[in-house]
């Protein structure tokens, strides 16, 4: 039997951050940063100032990156109803 789209948000397999898989291209993405970021860390390890400075800009992007997928899906879900609204509205006849 097919659950719902709301029984499957009520039993936590789908609709949380947690569920929705990652593509290949992010994962690589993500790879990338992560080899740069090493590095980086690497070439300022004996400048502690440096350090504490590329901590809070990377803190202040993660929260930006937060900020916006949060305004993106709530904007979303937004217009995905109001297209069902647009769709059980149109007169067919």
């Amino acid at each position: 039997m097919i659950k719902s789209a709301i029984l499957q948000m009520y039993f936590g397999e789908r609709g949380n951050c947690e569920q929705i898989p990652q593509s290949m291209k992010y994962r690589n993405l993500l790879d990338d940063f992560l080899d740069s970021e090493r590095l980086l860390y690497n070439a300022i390890a004996s400048s502690p100032e440096t350090v504490t400075l590329y901590d809070k800009a990377k803190e202040a992007l993660e929260q930006v990156n937060i900020e916006s997928a949060q305004n993106h899906f709530s904007e979303g879900f937004r217009f995905g109803l109001l297209m069902g609204l647009d769709v059980a509205q149109t007169d067919n006849g």
